[in-house]
């Protein structure tokens, strides 16, 4: 997924887009997510990729037949968050250089 916003903001300057996981069938319609809809530019959700998780619907634990698909969509959750926090490590190891060089003036 990539954002299309022209708007420019922290989230689009950086090109991180921002994930929403909710347990909401439609967040586009459900009022709570309008505030964060006209404020972020590029803001996804689980339910825009649900096309690339049918795959998961085929996950059954052998030992008791019960699905695997809603424990794999926490861990999916997961590894979104964890991408996040290693991006934005970065991106402060990046303000840190600048602010490091601003301060020695180099």
């Amino acid at each position: 997924m990539s954002c299309t916003s022209t708007y420019l903001s922290t989230v689009a300057e950086t090109k991180c887009p921002l994930y929403i996981a909710t347990n909401s069938l439609n967040p586009v319609a459900d009022p709570s997510f309008s505030i964060y809809l006209q404020t972020f530019p590029c803001i996804f959700f689980l339910s825009d990729s649900t096309s690339r998780l049918t795959p998961l619907d085929e996950l059954i634990n052998p030992y008791d037949q019960v699905p695997l698909k809603e424990f794999l969509i926490l861990v999916l959750d997961t590894m979104v968050l964890l991408r996040l926090l290693s991006r934005m490590e970065a991106l402060l190891g990046i303000y840190e250089g600048r602010a490091v060089k601003a301060v020695l003036g180099i």
